[in-house]
């Protein structure tokens, strides 16, 4: 995806609610902006990141662009398995 794509899709008119969002890079702020994620309005957001893994990802700003959704990591759920038939949604974790 280039830069304009992605700006339009950040811009653009609404297109949620999602059922799940992956988010891009780790929760890196400027590819999963608060105004991005509120459009897209996901019923549950995932974040992939290492278990242990130190830095400074996800972003405070990110992970408050998120409060009030559900969000799984994989560095606190483990592997997540999430399937939908298109009305309903079965969310599976490693951890539990």
């Amino acid at each position: 995806m280039n830069l304009a794509e992605l700006e339009n899709l950040q811009n653009g008119p609404a297109i949620g609610p999602m059922s799940a969002l992956l988010l891009a890079d780790h929760g890196y702020l400027p590819i999963n902006p608060p105004e991005w994620i509120a459009n897209l309005r996901p019923q549950v957001a995932l974040l992939n990141k290492a278990a242990g893994e130190r830095g400074e990802l996800p972003s405070l700003e990110a992970l408050a662009a998120l409060e009030g959704y559900t969000v799984l990591r994989t560095d606190e759920n483990g592997w997540v398995q999430i399937e939908t038939d298109g009305q309903r949604m079965w969310v599976e974790v490693g951890k539990r």
